[in-house]
């Protein structure tokens, strides 16, 4: 019985040493279910706090540097990749999730292929706004400094899509030019190779409607009127996006009671980044 306890133990230190950064109580124990589960898991962890798995107060805890990834040395790839996913879909429940481990949700998800968590991430990404995209870079550098040579979670392309222009928000107003060109002429290429349909024309249009409104993007584009032209075409092209457009050019700009136009905002975020002679002639 002792043994079988001990064998118990380390099961559950191996699959703990895979969760990244810090982690509670209940999310030690949530992996201890991914099959086969671990039996007493809560004794299993008293167990290990202390000797492996260190107690760093505040209900939190974080593995030995000892037995960091010790897991991936002795777990197979099946066992690693449910740990991640469990790990990830506790992480990731619920309406929101905790910014502070935004990061550690993202790199669980990619590794334990859970599809919903990183939809997930992309939208709460896509949804915010420019600045505070750029506060989130702090807080999720995996996503951000993905390679722009290879899809970013090649397992489903759909997602990757949604991943990859979440990365180009996060980039968006940071310095890192070259990589912020490279990130968005992928997107660009994920876009072009979407098979044709409603699907891939809201996809672009809501991808439009978002870049062309980031100052930090604006300096990157190298042509911009043609973003914009394409905006105004596919606008045209759907009752949807027209009825879109209208409604919000129905409201007023606070500062002087104008009403706003869409396609002005646009050419004037691109304007104002305007940084050389030869970008000037290609706007204007």
């Amino acid at each position: 019985a002792i043994q079988m306890q001990r064998h118990q133990a380390r099961t559950l230190l191996y699959r703990a040493s895979l969760l990244i950064g810090r982690f509670d109580r209940s999310l030690a124990l949530q992996v201890a279910e991914v099959a086969p589960s671990v039996d007493l898991a809560g004794e299993s962890l008293d167990q290990l706090i202390g000797p492996w798995i260190d107690d760093i107060g505040e209900g939190r805890l974080r593995v030995s540097p000892l037995v960091d990834r010790a897991g991936e040395e002795i777990l197979s790839s099946q066992e690693q990749a449910a740990v991640h996913r469990r790990a990830a879909e506790v992480m990731g429940e619920g309406n929101t999730f905790d910014i502070s481990r935004a990061n550690a949700l993202c790199m669980h998800a990619l590794k334990g292929g859970a599809d919903f968590v990183l939809t997930k991430v992309a939208i709460a990404v896509m949804s915010t706004g420019a600045q505070r995209s750029n506060d989130i870079l702090d807080w999720m550098p995996s996503l951000a400094g993905e390679a722009a040579n290879r899809p970013i979670y090649p397992q489903n392309l759909h997602v990757s899509k949604y991943l990859r222009f979440a990365q180009v928000l996060l980039l968006a107003e940071g310095n890192d030019a070259d990589h912020k060109l490279a990130a968005w002429e992928a997107l660009c290429g994920d876009i072009h190779a979407a098979p044709h349909g409603e699907d891939a024309e809201l996809f672009e249009y809501m991808v439009l409607s978002k870049v062309l409104m980031s100052p930090g993007l604006a300096r990157i584009f190298p042509n911009p009127i043609q973003l914009l032209e394409r905006h105004h075409e596919l606008t045209l092209s759907s009752p949807r996006f027209t009825s879109l457009i209208s409604e919000i050019q129905q409201q007023k700009r606070p500062e002087d009671g104008q009403s706003i136009v869409v396609s002005s905002l646009f050419f004037v975020t691109q304007a104002l980044a305007v940084g050389t002679v030869e970008r000037q002639k290609r706007l204007f």
